[in-house]
């Protein structure tokens, strides 16, 4: 049986690392096939440590870790919200997780491009 669990788990970290190359082309460019497995497989064990048992689940926060360029250490509020005690199912937590990094990555985006409005001006 641990042969079976071993080949799902291979199977399951290989069309991983495939669709995060797939999603995340520029973050895993220079990243090499056991470079970028050692960053997915960390970002399970997190999702692990939550209690996130779902393989949907913890694609989603496979996608997270990558969308956050892999430094969850530089994001406090993502382990807190995994482990939310006022949050009873862990696929919610999940989903406010995904929802957090959407608006953090959509701020940041738009910091971005009013930064890059105000040199433009500042320029002319």
């Amino acid at each position: 049986m641990q042969v079976i669990a071993s080949a799902k788990e291979e199977a399951f970290l290989t069309q991983l690392a495939c669709e995060v190359r797939k999603h995340f082309p520029a973050l895993t460019a220079k990243l090499d096939g056991p470079a970028l497995r050692t960053k997915i497989t960390a970002a399970l064990e997190r999702a692990k440590a939550a209690g996130v048992t779902s393989e949907r689940d913890c694609v989603r926060l496979v996608n997270v870790a990558a969308a956050l360029e892999w430094r969850l250490e530089d994001h406090p509020w993502l382990d807190a919200q995994l482990a939310d005690p006022a949050v009873d199912d862990v696929s919610e937590r999940v989903r406010l997780v995904v929802a957090r990094a959407l608006r953090d990555k959509q701020r940041e985006e738009q910091n971005r491009a009013a930064r890059r409005e105000l040199e433009r001006a500042t320029r002319r």
